[in-house]
This record gives C-alpha cells, structure tokens and sequence, in this order.
C-alpha cells in the first residue's frame, strides 16, 4: 500500500508540473533581450522596398528551441521578396535580413515569434508603415534582471539596451578588459548582480529621459517553469513527510539539486529572493521571488521546516558531502561546534537586508559559496577560497551553511517555533540522546533547543517510540 501511495504522488505532482506549464506566462523582459529588430518601425510609400535586420541573442541556458524554429510573420501590407539564412556570428547570436515590398497602403507589425516551451511565447514586434504618416515610437522601458544579462557579453548588453559600448565600460570601470559576460564580470572582477544592473538602468535612463518618467515599481506576475516544479516537488515531500516515508528525502533532495541546481544553475535562489525583495531602487517586483519567500515560510509555519530537510539544494550539497564523509571514513569523528554559533546567521541576515536597503547591493549574491558548484567552474579568487571552505567544513559538520550562515534559515528559525505541527517528546522518553546524536542540525529534542529540519532521523531512531510528529 505505501508503494502504490508514493507511485501515486509522484505522478500527480508530475501531472501538476507538466500541466502548468501551459500557464506560464511569456516573460516580456526575456523577449525584450533575445529578440531585436533593426530598425525599430519602417515607413515606406506604394510599390518601395525596405529591409529588416532580425537579431537573436540567446540569454537562457540550455535553450530548447532552435533557431530556425523562429517564427517571422509579415502584416498584410507587405510582401516577402527574399530573405538571407540564419547566420550565426557567435557567443550564441543569429542575424538574418528581410526584404519585403510594400503592397497596400495602411499600416502593420512585423512580428518575431520563439515559442519557448520554459518560458512561453517570446514575440518582438515593430510597425510598418506603408503610404501613411509613420506615429513616432516611443520605445518601452525594458525590465532589468540578472537572468537575462548574465550570459550577455558587453558588446550584447550595450546592444541590447541601446548604450555605447565605451560608455558601459567606463561606468563598470572595465577599461581595458575582455568582452566578457556578466557572468564572468562577477566572477573575475567581483561586481555585484546588483551593481551591474543600477549601472546599465542608469545610462538606460540618461539615454532615454522621455520614458523616466514612466519608470515606477511594477510587479511581475510572470511564474516560470521551475516555481510550479518547486510547488509540486514540496507537495509531494510534505506527504511522504506525513506517510513517514522518510527515506525518501534523498530522492526529493536528489531532484532539487538536479533540476535547481546544476539545470537552473542555482538560479532559483531563496537566499538571494530576500534580499531582491528588499533591494532599493527596484524597479520591478517579481511574483518569483515572493514565491521563493513565502513557500519555506508559510510551510514553515504550519508544518515545519520541511522545505529544508525534503527540498533546499544548498542543503542537499551540504548533506551529499557529509554523507560521502561517513562511508569513506566511517571512524572520523563528526565536529560539533557550539550551539550558540547559530546566532551568526542573524548577522548575515541584518547584512543582506542592510546592503539590499541601504546601497542596493546583492552581498550574499556576491559571496555565494555554491556559485562555483552550481556552475561547474572554479577561479583561485576569494569566491573561489569560500567554496573550498564550504566543501572542506562540510566535510566534517554536517549542513555547516544551514546552521550556521544561512538568512532565509534565521528566519525560519523564528517560523519554526510556532508550527502547527512539531516533534513532540512523550513521557517515556528516558533521555537517552540518541535522537540527538543523528540530528544533522544538533538540536537538542528533548529539551527543545535548536532547529529542525524535519529529516525524521530522530523518529525513526527512537526505540522507545517516544517521539511523535503531531499537531500542537
């Protein structure tokens, strides 16, 4: 019977995933990047000819959709009369001409189209002008995030917000380096997410004052593929959770770390969430990053930290490493530092939210330890020491960033106290330790002091039976 039950959660929260993706919202901002047209409108008298240039620029990893699978739709005015193949000038950029004939007096819009099964339809369109006064184009604000420059080259990004190369590199303080990505910025020269992206709005706004005005907060609706994922994935762990089918955590830890962090590339980070949502001068708000928040949060607070022990990938590659430790060197003994030293990741917390608030700055962002991981690549930078720090002390501490560094964990720490449901110590306990001994967080469950992560560890090895998850 519970075998039957777990073959039938996982194949509903397969059925939820698949099914909302058909939801997903097409993500202006992505299509804004990716997709740009040359020039912006076209006006032309009866029987002329005109060209367009079709740019493609592919910012997200692991594209699914091939470039000749773009869709080019021409308005009624207009006819085709020919067209150059894709021509692939590198760094994942395509350039292809058009050149049509006007036909019809009135007006259109030419329209890109890349039907991304990830994140929805992405479409550029440009208008077309055919015998009639050509209306000026004031061109839209575009959205500014990480996720659609961080594979951008300098040339690329200046390109694609309309900037002078020169311009961009002098006010990064870049003179002189390569044409490198963001990603590489960020790596080699340790500028911040945030940094980067105030910078390029900046010359955006200086070069553009007529839409200034028009710039305000504005939230984004838009979900993508991988926030139904985690939304199905901690289903699912909760109810395996409430069957006590507690082994199965390393499966549902095995997928986060999977699909979130080597797929996604770490780019589904709860820890950076926080501090986007408290960054200043942001522009824009995303319903991604609400969501990154409130699910650990608000499962937090009924059911307890599920989303921690069943779903984090940080803690998934703190657990692995551990783990690999004890069946390699089953006789080390494990360090357990002090209790105390939880306090740290309030400091760390008060930090994120200070440099967000007060010089919007991404700092956890920018000393991401599992960047080099998530990302397979590794530099002997500062970055580049933390990471082997990270490695070497989860080693020998179980979950050491959990414990003892992470700010969305400080404020679980606080949703932890007041859960629904907890571990709950019976009165034939007889204080044998036991539970404490296999608690990867060092809590102290007979006294209630520490954190849990509700592994269920302490459940299954207590002979007495004398712990119980249960409603408060």
């Amino acid at each position: 019977m519970g075998l039957r039950l777990i073959k039938v959660i996982i194949a509903l929260s397969l059925l939820i995933t698949l099914g909302s993706l058909s939801f997903t919202n097409a993500s202006d901002s992505l299509a804004e990047l990716e997709i740009s047209l040359t020039p912006q409108s076209v006006a032309m008298g009866l029987d002329e000819t005109a060209s367009v240039q079709v740019k493609i620029v592919v910012i997200h990893s692991n594209c699914p959709i091939e470039i000749d699978d773009t869709i080019i739709e021409l308005p009624d005015v207009i006819e085709l009369v020919g067209e150059t193949d894709w021509l692939d000038v590198g760094a994942d950029t395509f350039l292809k001409d058009i050149t049509f004939k006007a036909v019809t007096e009135g007006t259109g819009e030419l329209s890109v189209i890349r039907d991304c099964p990830r994140f929805g339809l992405l479409e550029k369109s440009i208008p077309i002008y055919v015998g009639v006064e050509e209306i000026p184009v004031v061109p839209d604000s575009p959205e500014f995030s990480w996720d659609a420059i961080r594979d951008l080259r300098l040339s690329e990004i200046a390109d694609a917000y309309g900037l002078s190369l020169g311009e961009l590199v002098s006010s990064l303080g870049l003179e002189g380096s390569e044409d490198l990505t963001a990603r590489e910025i960020k790596r080699d020269y340790g500028l911040s997410n945030s940094y980067m992206l105030v910078t390029i709005e900046e010359l955006y706004l200086e070069n553009n004052p007529q839409v200034e005005d028009d710039v305000g907060v504005r939230i984004d609706l838009n979900l993508y593929q991988k926030d139904y994922a985690l939304l199905a994935l901690m289903v699912v762990s909760l109810l395996l959770f409430f069957y006590k089918k507690y082994k199965m955590r390393y499966v549902t830890l095995a997928l986060a770390l999977l699909y979130f962090g080597f797929y996604e590339r770490g780019c589904m980070c709860h820890v950076g969430a926080i501090g986007n949502l408290l960054m200043r001068d942001m522009y824009v708000i995303r319903l991604h990053w609400i969501v990154l928040v409130l699910v650990p949060v608000a499962t937090s607070i009924l059911f307890g930290r599920v989303f921690c022990g069943w779903v984090c990938f940080f803690g998934t590659v703190q657990q692995f490493i551990y783990d690999l430790r004890k069946r390699i060197f089953p006789r080390m003994k494990p360090i357990n530092p002090p209790r105390a030293l939880h306090l740290f990741k309030f400091l760390v917390l008060f930090a994120v939210a200070y440099y967000a608030m007060a010089l919007s700055r991404q700092i956890i962002c920018e000393y991401d330890p599992f960047f080099n991981i998530f990302n397979r690549t590794f530099s002997w930078s500062f970055l580049g020491i933390l990471t082997l720090v990270l490695v070497m002390t989860s080693f020998l501490i179980e979950r050491p960033f959990c414990r003892y560094v992470c700010p969305l964990g400080a404020i679980l720490w606080v949703t932890e106290k007041v859960p629904l449901y907890r571990v709950r110590v019976g009165a034939s306990c007889n204080s044998c330790s036991l539970c404490n001994k296999v608690c990867p967080m060092n809590k102290d469950i007979p006294n209630d002091g520490g954190e849990c992560i509700c592994c269920g560890e302490c459940l299954e090895k207590c002979k007495k039976g004398s712990l119980e998850y249960k409603l408060k």
